[in-house]
């Protein structure tokens, strides 16, 4: 799922009309504005059963009230993660650990 928030992060900051607002690596949240929408983008882990051999991270649209959104943005924004995931994680697969940082918010640190 780290690899999935990681990857997703990177997608977020280089998407032309996102504009990134906050993160939360323990919740596997990003809250972002897409077409002058909210959209919280949530990572869940899949848990592996005898059927599914490779890991895998559901990621999920929701309002502020944590129902799902299915505003046109946010499955537009889905659209266009979904097609680009993969390579984003085959990129970040190649890099040393060390490489690989969430975006961070600019301003002061505390």
């Amino acid at each position: 799922m780290l690899d999935a928030w990681n990857a997703l992060g990177q997608l977020l900051v280089n998407t032309p009309g996102v504009t990134y607002r906050s993160r939360s690596q323990m919740m596997g949240l990003y809250d972002v504005e897409y077409r002058g929408q909210r959209i919280l983008l949530l990572t869940r882990a899949h848990v592996l059963d005898a059927g599914t051999h490779d890991p895998s991270t559901l990621v999920q649209a929701t309002g502020a009230d944590g129902k799902p959104d299915t505003s046109t943005a946010a499955l537009d924004l889905l659209r266009q993660l979904q097609a680009r995931m993969p390579a984003e994680l085959q990129h970040l697969s190649t890099l040393p650990d060390k490489a690989v940082t969430p975006p961070r918010k600019k301003g002061k640190r505390r």
